[in-house]
């Protein structure tokens, strides 16, 4: 009977130890904001992570409503802050523009994902 107490304890405390890893890769925010409203002078799109990205391994992508590509293809990770990687923007028109990402960590863990935002002038 002792045994089988364990057993379910020992699975809690497994979950409990091994959940914050798996949330620590999700996007924690960005900027532009998703859903926000944007100036059309945008010049960059910056995205913030709860863990340590490798250098090197991030990819960023926007796309204007046209399915047009308006990044400058220059994705980083911010060396001042790991954390966080960039990609220089340059909207040409009013509308909905999407950005597609996918990073690594240091930890070899990857994630992905893409939201919307608006440029208006």
């Amino acid at each position: 009977m002792a045994m089988s107490r364990r057993i379910p304890a020992l699975a809690v405390t497994l979950a409990m130890v091994a959940l914050p890893v798996f949330a620590e890769v999700s996007l924690q925010r960005s900027t532009p904001e998703a859903g926000s409203v944007q100036a059309l002078k945008l010049a960059e799109v910056r995205l913030w992570f709860g863990t340590v990205l490798a250098p090197g391994s991030v990819v960023i992508d926007v796309f204007d409503e046209c399915g047009n590509q308006v990044d400058m293809r220059d994705p980083a990770v911010e060396r001042a802050d790991r954390r966080q990687a960039r990609i220089g923007v340059e909207p040409t028109n009013s509308g909905i523009y999407e950005v597609h990402w996918k990073v690594t960590a240091e930890d070899k863990s990857e994630t992905k994902g893409s939201f919307k935002f608006q440029v208006a002038q």
